[in-house]
């Protein structure tokens, strides 16, 4: 699924372009998200599934993050 990059600029590339919005408020969590991310690169069974719905479900976070740091 290499359309879908788990990596932290990737995802806020995304998550920006999806929401017209580019405002994350303060980066201190880009650190843990990474961290979080690599993790996911390091499991050996990770199916084309599993690699989307991680996506899916980092992509989201990001997008309520922008959505609530734009209110």
């Amino acid at each position: 699924a290499d359309y879908c990059p788990l990596t932290v600029d990737a995802l806020h590339e995304q998550a920006s372009a999806q929401t017209g919005l580019t405002d994350y408020g303060q980066q201190d969590y880009r650190e843990r998200m990474a961290v979080l991310l690599k993790a996911f690169h390091e499991l050996p069974r990770l199916t084309a599934f599993g690699r989307t719905y991680a996506f899916s479900l980092m992509l989201t976070f990001l997008k309520g993050r922008l959505q609530v740091i734009d209110h």
